[in-house]
């Protein structure tokens, strides 16, 4: 057995690293549907696949819309949490957020037709997250004490708990959500548009074609430049104010 130290020591270099772990497993879905001997991606599935990877970003924009300042962000340097998030989505489910990344993860793996491919993507998954989520709620007892205890003591883990249900406690916060899901929006239809573009291929057609994913991967393009655009606006202006 790994002693739980060591494991939160992986979940704390995890944490930091985690928006590029998945890069590599990316590459290698796209080399598995490659060699895969079906002929070309069947528009049902592929719609099939995309709903459930944004069917985890749904999840995560509300988590992120309800949760408090300063928690549920995509900070990398460290641990982060103001207070405790219990109601809402968080009164059912521990840590949602990774539950969202999990769809997300398993509609890209699921395009491949490749079960093992898919089977050792869930395994690679919960092989870094597990980790994560014990250093991560290591912070929490730390930091909140008896108060993360009880909460933990009544809230599952990653299988939620429909009755424990609390109506959120804040209202949706938009810009929020704008400013933190910008990247996987932008992920989730770069992925699936170049899964698009690898079925072209395999055809033998132009690689170039008007199509709905298309349209979809050029709007979350702009749509997260605005948004970094935006930021650097507000940024300039926060630091020459007075």
């Amino acid at each position: 057995m790994i002693q739980k130290s060591i494991l939160i020591s992986l979940g704390n270099l995890f944490f930091r690293y985690r928006s590029y772990i998945p890069i590599p497993i990316i590459f290698l879905a796209f080399y598995f549907y490659y060699i895969s001997p079906i002929n070309k991606i069947n528009p049902s599935i592929f719609n099939y696949c995309l709903s459930i990877s944004l069917a985890g970003l749904l999840i995560r924009v509300l988590v992120v819309g309800y949760s408090f300042n300063k928690t549920s962000g995509r900070n990398t340097k460290s641990q982060l949490a103001s207070k405790i998030n219990k109601t809402g989505i968080y009164s059912l489910i521990r840590h949602p957020l990774y539950i969202g990344n999990f769809l997300i993860w398993l509609g890209a793996s699921l395009i491949t037709n490749n079960l093992y491919f898919v089977l050792f993507s869930i395994f690679f998954y919960w092989l870094i997250y597990i980790p994560i989520i014990l250093a991560e709620e290591d912070y929490l007892i730390k930091k909140f004490k008896n108060e993360y205890k009880l909460y933990s003591l009544n809230v599952p883990a990653i299988i939620p708990n429909f009755k424990k249900w609390i109506k959120p406690e804040l209202n949706f916060n938009l810009r929020k959500v704008l400013l933190n899901e910008k990247n996987g929006l932008l992920g989730i239809f770069t992925i699936f548009y170049f899964f698009k573009v690898l079925d072209l291929y395999k055809k033998n057609e132009s690689l170039f074609q008007l199509n709905k994913i298309l349209l979809l991967f050029v709007f979350s393009l702009l749509f997260y430049f605005l948004i970094k655009i935006y930021q650097k606006i507000n940024k300039y202006h926060l630091d020459t104010s007075d």
